[in-house]
């Protein structure tokens, strides 16, 4: 559900480059909002509903809707960053390769070994791609923060031009399974 944030900061983005600013800064507060509830929502269920987050980490149609956390909080960072907040985009983009981090470690080791029955490769499909859309995210979140802290520079180019590149070769080896 996290989409929602991506795709509500996305157009506030747009909109923001190219009119009306209105539009914008009210899409940019409803993408805020929504990362809050969903955050809240994100928590409870982890507390609540164990189980029920367990069997969609195991499952390779569901699993990869996780990386939309990722996604969401650097689309909304790199906004928030245009809107003139830097700490919020370096926070978000923080909090959203740590998440990215243990996503991409998890979720292929979980899929590969926790499955006894069937293969995993007959649950792939296009939701798989939203890897490749969290770890593209990820190079724009450095990218954006270059030019704000270029004391960083050194750190964030090479790390922007790296997760386009892990970004890539992603794309090339899901697209091929799909």
């Amino acid at each position: 559900y996290f989409a929602f944030v991506m795709a509500t900061g996305i157009i506030s983005t747009g909109t923001s480059l190219l009119g009306p600013s209105w539009l914008s800064r009210v899409l940019l507060v409803l993408a805020c909002a929504g990362f809050l509830v969903l955050l809240g929502a994100l928590i409870l269920r982890l507390i609540f509903f164990r189980s029920s987050v367990a069997t969609d980490v195991r499952s390779p149609e569901r699993v990869f809707g996780f990386f939309t956390i990722v996604a969401g909080m650097d689309v909304l960072g790199v906004r928030l960053g245009a809107a003139g907040h830097p700490l919020a985009t370096a926070t978000l983009a923080a909090c959203a390769a740590v998440v990215w981090i243990v996503l991409t470690y998890g979720v292929p080791t979980g899929l590969f070994f926790t499955r006894q029955r069937d293969s995993v490769l007959a649950g792939v499909n296009g939701s798989w791609l939203i890897w490749v859309v969290a770890t593209q995210s990820l190079s724009i979140a450095a990218s954006t923060l270059a030019p704000v802290w270029p004391s960083q520079d050194g750190l964030l180019a090479p790390a922007a031009v790296g997760m386009w590149s892990i970004g890539l070769v992603l794309y090339i080896l899901l697209t091929a399974l799909i």
